[in-house]
């Protein structure tokens, strides 16, 4: 069994004239980014081994702020195939991780996040920004990934955690 974290980018900034690709994220989606590491690390399913993000600005600057406030020195790796990726490029991204590793935090961008947990799990989910959704996967290696394999175990949305008052 493995267990997956799947996150989409917290909220970025629109007021600036970067490319989609080059947009930050604006200070809400900073500012959600504790509350997410919190709840992470307050859960059952426990800290990720490894993260894997979309190289765009926003989902960097994501893993980055999650991991800081984790307070770890979790490996990120950044791919450019995740940029917007569908269902075939977030399952090949995926595949590369090591069977060695058992979680992993992938953080990227809708609608192609919501497709791919649709057909992990059957879920049909919204995932609105700094959103993070665990699915547990009956296979043995991250290669094995398909459809169907997953169960979503749940979902939550930082307006959930900033209510619940993690400490």
């Amino acid at each position: 069994m493995k267990n997956l974290l799947v996150m989409r980018h917290a909220k970025s900034d629109w007021s600036q004239q970067a490319d989609d690709f080059d947009r930050p994220l604006n200070k809400r989606g900073r500012g959600d980014l504790p509350h997410v590491a919190r709840m992470l690390g307050a859960v059952e399913s426990g800290l990720p081994d490894l993260v894997i993000s979309s190289s765009s600005q926003r989902a960097r600057e994501t893993a980055t702020g999650v991991v800081r406030a984790l307070g770890s020195h979790l490996d990120i790796l950044f791919q450019d195939s995740l940029y917007l990726a569908g269902v075939g490029a977030i399952r090949q991204a995926l595949g590369g991780a090591g069977k060695d590793v058992d979680s992993v935090l992938l953080i990227g961008h809708n609608p192609g996040l919501e497709e791919w947990i649709a057909q992990l799990c059957g879920a049909r989910v919204r995932l609105p920004t700094a959103a993070v959704a665990h699915l547990l996967l009956a296979v043995d290696a991250w290669s094995e990934v398909g459809d169907d394999c997953g169960q979503l175990q749940w979902l939550v949305i930082p307006r959930l955690i900033k209510a619940i008052g993690l400490p």
